[in-house]
């Protein structure tokens, strides 16, 4: 009997009730998006007609129940994540044409503010799977970022007294490894230039891993001052590319001229590749001709093409 009585309800409760209803169904705390569409539903409900606005909220509540619920504990409900957050884009999208159609004073779309969004549901999302995926057995597996196909490095989590990024390099350290390997933290959807929005973030020794993705990289060997990850595209997928930073013993640059800028330091440690551009991940500012000792160490901002 529930639609017919919200046949006889106002456009604005059926509006609300609808959005209420599907909240459950985008997962425990993974909701930015899905009340930043709230909002804008709200926001442009004050200064339209009601009837396109339910139209777009009715569109979401189909499609989106169409798809089931995602549910964290099981990965096999993991592949709705995707197809949830298409949907909303859409509506909000379909939000903004209302407005700009009928020329409302409402502010435009903020894709700046969306895209916090949707990273925040992202890292959110991310760290659940890893939490419920990642401690499987009591064990953290550590992978190589720079050759997925090599065996992860296994850490036992009991064997931890806590689960600090310190702990498990004391453990990855040996008589042939006495300098044990960076942490880094993996994160998918961070941005829209591959279809995985991969980047990678280093972990700070006293920084709880728990729940995270973990890769680590071996340090690059004396002479270098440091380096970055770089992020690649093969495949329409975000491939790491380490990044050796000169240090004085560094020979390529004791030549005469030495590599001041980025892309002279590139073209010396990659002489075959062809390099378009590099540009910041996050605004897409070119940082070819960035002086590279104005790169900061141990960071995933640039995307080389």
């Amino acid at each position: 009997m529930r639609p017919l009585y919200l046949k006889t309800v106002n456009p604005d409760k059926r509006i609300h009730y609808s959005l209420s209803n599907i909240h459950i169904y985008f997962g425990t705390d993974i909701d930015a998006l899905y009340y930043w569409f709230c909002e804008e539903v709200c926001k442009l409900s004050k200064v339209c007609s009601l009837d396109p606005i339910e139209k777009v909220v009715s569109w979401v509540v189909k499609e989106v129940k169409a798809r089931g619920s995602l549910v964290i504990k099981d990965p096999s409900t993991h592949s709705k994540r995707e197809p949830q957050m298409h949907i909303l884009r859409i509506a909000l999208q379909d939000l903004e044409d209302l407005s700009r159609i009928g020329r409302l004073n409402v502010g435009s779309r903020d894709r700046a503010i969306e895209e916090f969004k949707v990273q925040l549901d992202n890292r959110k999302f991310q760290k659940y799977v890893n939490m419920t995926c990642a401690f499987v057995n009591d064990r953290i597996a550590i992978y190589n970022m720079l050759d997925h196909a090599a065996p992860p490095y296994i850490v036992a989590e009991k064997s931890l007294e806590r689960p600090t990024c310190e702990n498990v390099r004391a453990q990855m350290a040996n008589a042939a490894r006495p300098i044990p390997p960076d942490i880094w933290s993996r994160h998918s959807g961070s941005h829209q230039v591959t279809r995985d929005g991969f980047s990678w973030i280093y972990i700070e020794p006293d920084e709880d891993i728990t729940g995270l993705e973990l890769e680590y990289v071996e340090r690059p060997a004396q002479g270098h001052s440091g380096y970055v990850i770089a992020s690649t595209i093969r495949e329409n997928r975000s491939v790491p590319l380490l990044i050796e930073l000169p240090g004085k013993q560094n020979d390529c640059c004791m030549q005469a001229p030495s590599c001041p800028t980025l892309e002279e330091h590139l073209q010396t440690l990659f002489p075959m590749a062809k390099i378009a551009t590099a540009v910041k991940i996050q605004g897409g500012d070119n940082v070819l001709g960035r002086r590279i000792h104005e790169l900061e160490f141990r960071k995933n901002e640039m995307m080389i093409l």
